[in-house]
C-alpha cells in the first residue's frame, strides 16, 4: 500500500501519516466518497474529519473496505476524528486486524452496526480485534442505538452508551473500560453472549450502568478490578461459570434495585483489602453452586434490604478479616443462611432467615466486632449455631420452628442475651461437649409444641422431626452458664443436665413445663442455685435415673423422678412376656405395656431365648 493518503476531490491539502481516505467536512456526498475509494489500494481505511457523515440508507461498508485475498491488513476499517456518524453498517474483513471503527475525537455515533466478528479469530484478545475502539483523545463520545458484534474498548475519558446492544467474542469482555476513564455510562443497553465478562473495569475507571441487561456471559457479568462501578435497576442473568458480580483489588461496586438470577455460581463476590461491595434493595437467587454474597480477604460489604434465595452453600459467606454490615435482608432456602468464618466480624441485624438446611446463622468466629442482633429465624435445622471458636454477642434474636433453636458446640464462647426461643421441635437451647459461653435473660418457651407435619426440613435417623422438646439441654461435657432466663411451657423438661455436664444454672425462672422444671442425670456435675418458679418458690434439681421412653431420641423430654432404669423395665417386661408364653398367648408389639419403647421390647423378647 502507498504511504500517502488518498484524498477526496477538493481536499487535496489534507495529508495523514496512515494510509487512508481523508474527508474533512460534512459536504462530501457518499457517491463522491465511493468514487474516491475506488481509486485507492484495496483495504485502505477511511479517515473521517469533524463533520456529519450520514448515509441516505444503511450502507454496508464491507462492500468496498475489504482487503485482497491473502493480505493481512493492520489498522481500523474506519477512523473518525470527530463529528457524527449515522446509519452505517461497518464490518471489518476476515483478514483485517483492526477495529471496525476507531474514534479519535469527540463523536456521536447513532443507528450504526459495527462488526468485527472475523477479526478475533486469529488473535482473540488483541485490542486490534475490537468492533469499536474509543481512543483516549476522544474526550466526549456518545453511542446511541447501535449494535456492536465484537467487543468494545473504551479509553476515552467521557463515554456514553445508550440503548445499544453488545455481543460477540474477542477481548476479555463485551465492554472493557481501561484505567483512568473518568466516566463511562451504559443506559438501557443489552450485553450478552461473551465468554468473558459483560463489563470489565480497570483501575481508577468509573462506570455507571443503569437499566441494562447483562445476559449469558461466561466468567462474570461485571468484573471490577480497582475501579468503581454503580449498577442500578439492571438485570444480571445466566452467568455460565464464575461469580455474577466481582469486585477486587481495592475496587468499589454498588448494586441498587437489581436482579441477579439464575447464575452458575456466586451472586456477588468481594475480595481484597480496601475492596467495597454495597447491595441495596436487590434480588439474588437460584445459584447453581456457591453462595449469594461472598465477602473475604479483608473486603468490606454493606448489604441491606436484599432478598437472597436458593443458594446451595450459603446465603452470605463472610471470610477472615471481613466485617460486613448485613441489615434487613431476607435469606431463604440456602444450606446456611449466614456463615461467619474464623476471623470474621460484622453486624448482622434485623434479617429474616428461613428454611436453611443446616443453620440460619453459623458462627466460627470470636471477633470482638461480631454482633448478631434482632434477627428473625424460622424453619431451619438449627436457628443459630456456634461452633469451635465461635463467640461474639448474640442479642434480641427471635428463633422459632427449628429443630434446635440455639446450639453451642465445642470450644464456643458466645454471649447469648435477651433472645426469644420458642416452638422449636427438639430443644430451645442445646449445649454440647465443650460448648461454653453464657445464655442469659432469654425467654425460652413452648418448645416441642410444633406438629410433625408443619415442618419442611428433611428427615433422617439423626434428625427426626416432631415429638416433645426441652427448654434447655446440657449434654455431657457442656460448660456454659445458664442464668436469669425465663423458661416455661416446654413440652419436655425446663432444663435437663445430662451425665457429665459442667454447666452453672443460676437465677432462672422455670415453670409450667411438661416434664420436670429442672432435672439431671445421676453423674451430672452441673451446679444449680437461685432458680425459682413463677410463684417465686425455689426450684430444686430432680435426679432421674434414665430418660423416659418412647422418646429416647429426644434428649430431656418427659423426665420424671419416678422413671425406672432400663434394666428395671426390661425385667418387668420379661415377666409379662413369660406369662403370655405360658398361657400360649401371641406376643405382639401391640400387647406391650404402655409407654414401652421398641428397644426395650426387643431386649425383653430376646432375653426369653
Amino acid at each position: 500500500m502507498s504511504n500517502n493518503c488518498a484524498c477526496l476531490p477538493g481536499h487535496e491539502k489534507a495529508v495523514h501519516a496512515m494510509n487512508g481516505v481523508y474527508c474533512e467536512q460534512s459536504g462530501t456526498t457518499w457517491s463522491t466518497l465511493i468514487e474516491a475509494l475506488a481509486t485507492v489500494d484495496p483495504g485502505t481505511p477511511l479517515l473521517l474529519r469533524k463533520g456529519r457523515h450520514q448515509a441516505p440508507s444503511r450502507f454496508n461498508m464491507q462492500v468496498f473496505l475489504t482487503g485482497e485475498a491473502g493480505a493481512e491488513l493492520i489498522g481500523p476499517t474506519i477512523m473518525a476524528y470527530g463529528g457524527s456518524l449515522q446509519g452505517l453498517l461497518i464490518s471489518s474483513s476476515s483478514l483485517r486486524h483492526g477495529p471496525a471503527l476507531e474514534l479519535r475525537g469527540d463523536s456521536k455515533i447513532a443507528d450504526c452496526v459495527l462488526s468485527n466478528r472475523q477479526g478475533w479469530a486469529k488473535n482473540a484478545n488483541n485490542v486490534l480485534t475490537a468492533a469499536l475502539r474509543v481512543g483516549s483523545s476522544a474526550t466526549a463520545t456518545t453511542l446511541l442505538s447501535c449494535t456492536c458484534d465484537g467487543f468494545v474498548l473504551v479509553e476515552g475519558p467521557h463515554t456514553s452508551f445508550r440503548d445499544s446492544t453488545f455481543s460477540g467474542l474477542g477481548g476479555r469482555a463485551c465492554v472493557e473500560v481501561c484505567a483512568g476513564v473518568v466516566a463511562c455510562t451504559l443506559t438501557g443497553c443489552t450485553l450478552r453472549d461473551h465468554p468473558g465478562a459483560a463489563v470489565l473495569v480497570r483501575r481508577r475507571a468509573c462506570v455507571e450502568i443503569v437499566g441494562t441487561s447483562l445476559e449469558r456471559c461466561g466468567w462474570s457479568s461485571i468484573e471490577c478490578i480497582g475501579g468503581t462501578v454503580t449498577l442500578k435497576a439492571s438485570r444480571v442473568l445466566q452467568t455460565s461459570s464464575g461469580s455474577a458480580l466481582v469486585v477486587r483489588e481495592g475496587g468499589r461496586l454498588e448494586c441498587e434495585d437489581c436482579q441477579v438470577h439464575d447464575n452458575a455460581s456466586t451472586g456477588a463476590e468481594a475480595c481484597g483489602a480496601a475492596t467495597q461491595l454495597l447491595i441495596r434493595r436487590s434480588s439474588l437467587r437460584d445459584g447453581a453452586s456457591g453462595v449469594g454474597v461472598l465477602c473475604w480477604q479483608e473486603a468490606q460489604a454493606d448489604i441491606q434490604e436484599t432478598t437472597i434465595d436458593s443458594y446451595p452453600l450459603a446465603g452470605i459467606d463472610v471470610g477472615d478479616g471481613s466485617s460486613p454490615v448485613v441489615v434487613g435482608n431476607t435469606i431463604r432456602k440456602s444450606k446456611t443462611g449466614i456463615l461467619v468464618c474464623k476471623g470474621a466480624g460484622g453486624h448482622y441485624k434485623a434479617n429474616r432467615i428461613s428454611a436453611a438446611e443446616r443453620a440460619g446463622i453459623e458462627c466460627h468466629s470470636s471477633h470482638e466486632e461480631l454482633h448478631v442482633h434482632e434477627n428473625k429465624i424460622d424453619g431451619c435445622d438449627i436457628g443459630i449455631l456456634f461452633l469451635a471458636g465461635g463467640g461474639g454477642r448474640c442479642a434480641a434474636n427471635r428463633v422459632q420452628t427449628c429443630r434446635v433453636g440455639i446450639e453451642l458446640r465445642g470450644a464456643s464462647s458466645p454471649e447469648v442475651a435477651s433472645c426469644e426461643v420458642f416452638q422449636n421441635r427438639r430443644a430451645g437451647v442445646q449445649v454440647q461437649r465443650d460448648g461454653g459461653g453464657c445464655v442469659r435473660e432469654c425467654h425460652i418457651h413452648d418448645n416441642g409444641i410444633v406438629a410433625r407435619s408443619s415442618v419442611g426440613v428433611q428427615t433422617s435417623a439423626a434428625k427426626r422431626v416432631g415429638g416433645d422438646g426441652a427448654g434447655v439441654v446440657l449434654l455431657d461435657g457442656a460448660c456454659a452458664r445458664i442464668e436469669h432466663n425465663r423458661i416455661r411451657a416446654n413440652k419436655g423438661c425446663g432444663v435437663f443436665s445430662d451425665n457429665g455436664s459442667l454447666c452453672d444454672i443460676i437465677g432462672n425462672t422455670i415453670s409450667d413445663n411438661g416434664g420436670q422444671d429442672l432435672c439431671s442425670r445421676p453423674s451430672s456435675q452441673g451446679r444449680a442455685r437461685g432458680n425459682r418458679n413463677e410463684s417465686n418458690r425455689a426450684v430444686a434439681a430432680v435426679v432421674v435415673p434414665r430418660q423416659r421412653t418412647p422418646f429416647d431420641w429426644t434428649v430431656g423430654s418427659n423426665l420424671h423422678e419416678s422413671d425406672k432404669t432400663m434394666e428395671q423395665r426390661v425385667q418387668e417386661m420379661r415377666k409379662d412376656y413369660e406369662e403370655m408364653a405360658e398361657n400360649k398367648e401371641m406376643c405382639a408389639m401391640n400387647m406391650a405395656p404402655a409407654n414401652v419403647g421398641g428397644a426395650e421390647a426387643m431386649s425383653a423378647m430376646c432375653s426369653l431365648s
